[in-house]
């Protein structure tokens, strides 16, 4: 019996809420499907037509991983004015970058029906691989981008403002106004 999946993509607008008109659910025939699964059936079902033009495309890197592979990217391309002005037409992208300070990685989340968080590893060195938790009917998987600094990144323009924020909260302070 087929499992009906949502699939979404924070930072890009891929995907909606459940319930949403924007919302990609999808039907998965394997029983014990991995985030990668599910990858794969969202780019066939988009780059086959199904979102017409608002999503004309959609694809992710790497496309064959290995077990030891993370996602590296993930890529769609908008048309006629997808989400109602929110983005306009044209590609965009979310990538990791390992090699700057703060390193961007991707993560997913697994979600039920009532969109409680599932997993408690979020694997993305594993995408490919069975999930912490079984990915069941109804369930929702969210990819997200998010930075980690790796130590201090600040420089002289930066300290500067943290100063200057101080001096301002110690006036406020020192005016009864905070």
């Amino acid at each position: 019996m087929p499992k009906n999946i949502g699939f979404r993509v924070t930072g890009m607008y891929l995907g909606g809420s459940p319930g949403s008109q924007s919302e990609i659910r999808l039907d998965i025939e394997k029983d014990n499907p991995t985030v990668y699964d599910v990858m794969v059936e969202v780019s066939k079902k988009i780059n086959g037509g199904d979102y017409g033009q608002k999503i004309k495309s959609f694809g992710f890197s790497p496309t064959f991983p290995t077990e030891f592979d993370s996602l590296n990217s993930i890529t769609a391309e908008y048309g006629e004015d997808p989400f109602g002005g929110k983005y306009r037409e044209g590609i965009y992208r979310l990538e990791e970058s390992k090699s700057s300070n703060p390193v961007n990685v991707l993560q997913y989340y697994i979600f039920d029906e009532e969109f409680r968080q599932k997993n408690n590893n979020n694997r993305t060195r594993n995408f490919n691989q069975t999930p912490d938790v079984e990915i069941k009917d109804n369930y929702t998987i969210v990819w997200r981008q998010l930075s980690i600094l790796t130590g201090p990144n600040g420089n002289n323009r930066i300290a500067s403002e943290l100063v200057n924020f101080s001096k301002s909260i110690a006036a406020l302070s020192a005016a009864g106004m905070v």
